[in-house]
């Protein structure tokens, strides 16, 4: 069952949380919190989409999730729960990531669509990535990158957005990107704005 929340008040929000497999929730003004999910629901939710002011993902039995996006201001407690995610394919977090986070990233094996578009603290796509090698769709668009490392690794890489990170204009990263894709990458789109 798929649930959309566009409002302030459901009733008997108790009772249709038995049933739910997708979960989208969309109220920039509102706080959302998984620990206010029962256990049961947590448990049997594949998908999960966050849109709030304030997002706390705060529970470590969602491990049944094969995709979830967030975007609003995350607490930073969103990393433990996700690193317990072991079936995670899709992730999409914006406006919080910084560096520090692809320690968490990195450790999400089955990944294969991941977007950190938007996350102006991101300033570097590590050599770690390559430690997500069924990843076939990586945006990193309008983030703050200023560096960017070899990631031929990433066998499965099809498509790569790099839009909009202006500091990756420096002469010595231009001339470095065609030598970081593998040969069979399909799509790279580089677009860094306005020269």
């Amino acid at each position: 069952t798929d649930l959309t929340v566009n409002c302030h008040v459901i009733y008997d929000w108790h009772a249709m949380q038995s049933r739910l497999t997708s979960l989208i929730v969309r109220q920039p003004n509102v706080s959302f919190s998984a620990s206010d999910l029962s256990s049961e629901t947590a448990t049997s939710l594949r998908s999960l989409t966050i849109e709030a002011s304030d997002v706390s993902i705060d529970r470590t039995d969602m491990s049944g999730l094969n995709s979830l996006q967030l975007r609003g201001f995350v607490e930073r407690s969103w990393e433990a729960a996700v690193s317990g995610m072991t079936q995670l394919e899709n992730l999409k977090i914006s406006y919080n990531i910084e560096d520090s986070s692809w320690n968490t990233i990195t450790q999400l094996s089955n990944l294969k669509t991941l977007d950190l578009s938007d996350n102006d603290r991101l300033t570097t796509l590590p050599a770690e990535v390559n430690n997500l090698t069924k990843l076939e769709s990586l945006n990193v668009s309008r983030c703050g990158l200023k560096s960017i490392s070899d990631i031929t690794g990433m066998s499965s890489l099809k498509t790569l957005s790099m839009a909009e990170n202006t500091e990756l204009l420096k002469p010595e990263v231009l001339k470095m990107i065609p030598k970081l894709f593998a040969e069979d990458t399909e799509w790279v789109e580089a677009n860094f704005g306005e020269v």
